[in-house]
């Protein structure tokens, strides 16, 4: 799937770790890294579905009892969650994640005093049930999608490679041309931007998910009248680098970003 993610995949996993003093020999590259996490994922299905949410989780709720038709990987992007199932429970700060495998009963819930939320990636069988409710003990309004996807993902690489990322991105960015491998899903936490490309403008914004596939290369700039904070998954070989820079551009047109469908 090719949308307007390669904007951000290449500005996300080119530049993320550079500072902002012109590190790459241009002007303005400046995205900062807040925090990552990387899973070794289990091996995918050769049919697979991606699910990729950002899920928010008021204080006191909790999700009831269920299992997933393949394995969830899921990291905590604020507040605290704790998760229960095989006999523990166990509490998570941000920045820390856990792993969920397929058909294992399990909750996870927030008992802190503030919000929590987590982004959760789960690889199943394609038009397989995300989740299996055992037991609805749960109470209140439940936990609140913010950003959501759902794709097909064909051919994952086996042995596979999770990795979570949350990025600050400040105004006027521009990175170098650069390929990847992998799929990169992306969602828009807070802040909006438009991306200039060819002299063409597209929006994005708070709540926005959308993907991007491998092996493509372009350069782009985002306008923003502030900064911008996304959460990002890359699904990718084991041990392989986000990110390889390429010395020529490669010119590419892309759609406006779509909010795809939800999965509840």
């Amino acid at each position: 799937m090719k949308l307007v993610g390669l904007v951000l995949s290449i500005l996300i996993t080119a530049g993320a770790l550079v500072p902002a003093d012109n590190a790459l020999g241009q002007p303005g590259v400046s995205p900062v890294l807040v925090r990552e996490n990387r899973f070794e994922a289990e091996p995918p299905p050769s049919d697979a579905e991606i699910i990729n949410l950002v899920l928010d989780f008021a204080p006191g709720v909790w999700l009831p009892l269920h299992i997933h038709s393949g394995p969830g990987y899921a990291t905590v992007l604020e507040g605290t969650m704790t998760r229960r199932g095989e006999g523990t429970d166990r509490t998570f700060g941000v920045g820390e994640g856990w792993v969920d495998r397929a058909d294992v009963p399990h909750q996870a819930g927030n008992d802190g005093t503030v919000r929590a939320r987590i982004l959760a990636t789960f690889v199943i069988p394609r038009e397989a049930t995300l989740t299996t409710i055992l037991e609805n003990d749960a109470t209140g309004p439940g936990a609140t999608t913010f950003a959501e996807l759902r794709m097909d993902a064909f051919g994952l690489p086996s042995p596979l490679d999770l990795v979570h990322r949350v990025v600050k991105v400040d105004a006027g960015v521009e990175v170098p041309a650069h390929s990847h491998e992998g799929i990169t899903v992306m969602s828009v936490l807070n802040g909006s931007g438009r991306f200039e490309e060819n002299g063409a403008s597209r929006e994005v914004a708070a709540g926005v998910s959308w993907a991007d596939s491998a092996n493509t290369a372009d350069t782009d700039t985002l306008a923003t009248s502030a900064p911008v904070e996304l959460a990002t998954t890359h699904l990718l070989p084991h041990g392989a680098a986000l990110t390889e820079q390429v010395a020529v551009p490669v010119p590419a047109r892309f759609p406006a970003p779509v909010q795809l469908p939800g999965t509840r």
